[in-house]
């Protein structure tokens, strides 16, 4: 089975990123700006990072070139990281406590396995104690330090086996040293490699027998496991599935089935299972679970579509790999060339950090400027359920943190980890997490998870307290959890989430997963409060389960993968604020809850109808006073919902038609009462003085009235093809604001440029003695025009020298703006009736202020005369350079 390998790098550049995750590419504007957020009453306490040129002792690690047995200085540097660690806490015993200490790294790759004395997912191979304190670890300068979580090895490959499909499998044997255990993930060159199995849709799924209930948690507690949840049925989950005949070929030759693991959706989606193969009978293709469903909290009686992996005999595609732990063998299938650098995984947490109670808690440390990665993963161990909702999560991390104060996290890489990026337990005051990056990551970024006595929260301090998470960069996280988040928030109090950018991961952004003493089922942020807590939020000392207010502000969120809102208030969820969010694509959903306060929101469905969302601006459901949807208040919140595209091409085939009858109508008026009546301070700009008044004559009146319902029925009739041009090869914006003055500007001289050149060149063509006879000479019938003569044209005239001219350049233009299209036909229209008026008239003809550069109507007028020369329209350009210019004025 073909699987999917992550890309190497992280991608740090934040405004390319953003651009891209945002979908800016395909707006019509973009404009920037810094956004200074409002003065607001928080209690939320921004920690500065700590500032490294204040170290009282600098110890230096090298792994390259260094040795545990040097003194730590720049010329004589520590190999390892643990060893420095333990020379600091010498250092302790001689300098004052409060001394910062700094332990900097040199640049390459650490596998942190070599030194390691746990393999627990909450205990690092760097452990940091209570006898840290007052630490920072760090890269130097811009060196670039990597902490691997796995063993590099040297193997010895040679080939097991050609496959049918004209691959290769190679096998190797694993050193006796490697914890195979821990060995649950292999990278490649970097990547991860893929475990090989199949995935198909299952024909039924084998129902619950004996219901485990809540025993599949550590701790064994779960609202679902009760004896009356608020809904549906009690905890259970599926103990196997069958798949149809012929979609299992390969069962009845597996030798070992439950080397497999069976990884499947919750028959809803919002959550995934991982089970192991208890057994499987090859005749029923039926395959039995055995441990596992304890990575989401409710569980269900069927699943959805599922993939099994880690089966031998499902090899069948380049950069899987197996491992055979009866013989310590390892088997890999290349793609064309054997991968140089293998790393298997041995550990699954790098660092930890944790005070021995909060009384003793480890404090002031720094960890800045590195890169964590290849670890173990972990969605076979322990998972629990923090309070009274959907989600279980495993209490264990990349970095792990637990009874903490004044920690700082910062500037670092977390990439293809196996778990949680970072995991802060029970109590830690003021964490700092700012300007990191998370990719590729197995399961949630930052998790934040304390715990209570029960429904008790004030007498225990056991909670995450005052934590930053600033300016991190957050994607392509849950690759094998959904029920996973950027950052989630359980039983945990004052959490501070600012301009951080989240986007390609399978659930919530936010996931606040309860109402403790907080500041297509979810949205980008999503929020739980079914459990009640004590706590003295209200009031200091006072015990209540009423919670002081929650704020969401100042939010962009695409709500554009079909779930239902941006921000998703579900079961229960009081005591918010939500204000001056822009939410793209959903609305608002206020679920079971009270006393929420919404203003100054903005909700959008831009460009599509409400399939990505309700659709709905406000739908109350159920209200009640003490049961759900009481003490809301809506101020000023703004709403725009999808409108057919028939109303923008409407818009601009009126505005367009109005602008030109506008302008055809008003100029055209005046020339004919001046053609009806001698005013001599008007005929004297005459310039065909010699030669009687038109006054119009029936047959000139018919052939105008012909030409001009003829013009005005293939200006109705093109607008709409127009427009979808308009539209294809660029975008016409009709909602937006009016462009600057300088776009303006630009887009009408390049407008101008772009006709003149067409016309000149078909004028000049129409003038060429074939097509001046059959189709031209018809707008030349009057040698004396006048402004309703320019619609006396062939239609092929029309459409090639008039319509062509005119709209190429605002067709093939990126970007344009119905205000300026409309101001580009005033221009046009406008010209073309002075060309043709038959009056050199002062102050509004163009040419008037610019004679030497402008064409006008003694150009063009000359042009009806003698059907020959002036072929441009706007400029003279054209026609000096070829020679075509001529200028002669009859008194």
């Amino acid at each position: 089975m073909a699987g999917y390998i992550a890309h190497a790098l992280p991608k740090t550049n934040w405004a390319v990123l953003s651009q891209s995750a945002f979908q800016m590419n395909q707006c019509n504007n973009i404009s920037y700006n810094t956004h200074q957020p409002l003065n607001r009453i928080e209690s939320f306490k921004i920690i500065q990072e700590m500032k490294t040129t204040n170290c009282y002792h600098r110890v230096f690690v090298y792994d390259s070139n260094g040795s545990d047995l040097f003194d730590g200085t720049f010329e004589r540097p520590m190999k390892t990281i643990q060893t420095a660690v333990s020379l600091t806490r010498i250092l302790r015993t001689v300098h004052d406590n409060d001394k910062i200490l700094c332990i900097t790294i040199r640049g390459g790759i650490y596998y942190l396995d070599t030194n390691a004395t746990t393999t627990s997912s909450q205990i690092g191979a760097i452990t940091l104690t209570t006898n840290d304190s007052n630490l920072v670890i760090e890269n130097y300068q811009n060196e670039h330090v990597i902490l691997n979580g796995g063993t590099l090895l040297k193997l010895q490959w040679s080939v097991h086996v050609n496959t049918s499909q004209g691959g290769t499998i190679m096998k190797a044997q694993i050193p006796s040293c490697i914890n195979l255990e821990q060995f649950n993930e292999l990278y490649i060159d970097g990547l991860y490699a893929k475990d090989p199995g199949f995935s198909y849709n299952v024909s039924r799924w084998l129902p619950p027998t004996f219901n485990k209930g809540a025993s599949v948690f550590n701790s064994p507690s779960n609202l679902w496991s009760t004896d009356s949840p608020p809904y549906d049925n009690n905890y259970v989950v599926p103990r196997g599935l069958i798949v149809n005949n012929g979609a299992l070929p390969h069962i009845g030759n597996w030798s070992k089935p439950t080397t497999g693991f069976v990884h499947a959706f919750h028959s809803d989606y919002w959550g995934s299972w991982f089970f192991e193969i208890a057994s499987i009978n090859s005749t029923q293709n039926t395959i039995v679970f055995g441990r596992g469903s304890f990575q989401e909290a409710r569980g269900a009686a069927s699943g959805g579509a599922f993939y099994v992996v880690n089966i031998f005999e499902e090899f069948d595609s380049p950069n899987e790999w197996f491992l055979d732990k009866d013989t310590r063998t390892l088997y890999f299938m290349p793609n064309e060339t054997m991968p140089q650098v293998f790393v298997i995984s041995q550990i699954s947490c790098l660092i930890s950090i944790s005070g021995s109670s909060f009384q003793n808690s480890a404090e002031n440390i720094s960890i800045q400027g590195l890169t964590l990665t290849e670890t173990s993963h972990t969605y076979m161990r322990d998972y629990m359920v923090p309070s009274g909702d959907d989600w279980a999560v495993h209490r264990g991390g990349t970095l792990y943190l637990i009874n903490t104060k004044n920690i700082t996290i910062t500037r670092n890489i977390f990439i293809q980890l196996g778990s949680n990026g970072m995991t802060l337990i029970d109590y830690n005051y003021a964490t700092s997490i700012m300007l990191n990056e998370f990719v590729w990551l197995a399961d949630s970024a930052i998790i934040l998870v304390g715990s209570t006595n029960g429904i008790d929260g004030f007498s225990v301090t056991s909670q995450p307290v005052n934590t930053l998470i600033q300016s991190n960069l957050i994607h392509e996280t849950g690759i094998y959890i959904k029920q996973s988040s950027p950052v989630l928030i359980a039983v945990s109090r004052s959490v501070s989430i600012i301009g951080n950018l989240m986007f390609n991961i399978p659930r919530a952004a936010i996931n606040v997963n309860d109402g403790f003493y907080e500041t297509s089922d979810h949205g980008p942020i999503n929020t739980w409060d079914r459990q009640p807590f004590l706590s003295d939020a209200v009031q200091s000392s006072l015990p209540s389960v009423w919670q002081h207010k929650s704020f969401i502000h100042h939010n962009t969120l695409f709500n554009n993968y079909n779930s239902f809102y941006p921000i998703d208030h579900d079961d229960g969820s009081c005591f918010y604020e939500d204000s001056d969010n822009f939410q793209v694509y959903g609305d608002k959903k206020h679920y079971l809850g009270h006393s929420q306060l919404d203003h100054q929101e903005i909700n959008v469905y831009p460009d599509t109808k409400s399939s990505q969302g309700t659709g709905v601006c406000i739908a109350d459901q159920a209200p009640s006073h003490g049961s759900s949807s009481w003490n809301e208040t809506w101020i000023a919140n703004t709403f725009i919902l999808y409108t057919s595209p028939i109303f923008e091409w409407l818009t601009f085939t009126i505005c367009i038609y109005f602008t030109f009858q506008t302008v055809f109508w008003l100029y055209n008026l005046f020339l004919i009462y001046i053609e009806f009546n001698d005013i001599p301070s008007i005929d004297k700009y005459r310039i065909q003085k010699h030669k009687v008044k038109l006054r119009f004559q029936p047959e000139m009146i018919r052939q105008m009235k012909e030409g001009t319902i003829k013009h005005q029925l293939s200006l109705i009739l093109t607008l709409p093809l127009l427009y979808y041009l308009l539209n294809y090869f660029g975008h016409i914006s009709v909602r937006s604001s009016i462009p600057s003055l300088l776009t303006i500007t630009y887009q009408i001289i390049l407008f101008i440029l772009g006709e003149d050149f067409l016309f000149y060149w078909t004028h000049y063509l129409f003038h060429t003695p074939w097509l001046y006879k059959h189709i031209h000479k018809k707008h030349h019938i009057f040698k004396q025009p006048t402004g309703v003569v320019f619609v006396l044209a062939d239609p092929w005239e029309s459409l090639l020298q008039n319509q062509v001219a005119v709209w190429l350049v605002p067709i093939v233009l990126k970007e344009k703006h119905l205000f300026t299209i409309c101001l580009w036909i005033f221009i046009r229209v406008y010209q073309t009736i002075n060309a043709h008026s038959g009056y050199d008239l002062p102050y509004i003809s163009p040419q008037y202020y610019f004679p030497w550069l402008l064409s006008g109507t003694l150009q063009h007028d000359y042009h009806h005369q003698y059907a020959k020369m002036n072929y441009g329209s706007f400029l003279t350009l054209w026609d000096r350079l070829m020679n075509t210019h001529k200028l002669k004025r009859d008194n």
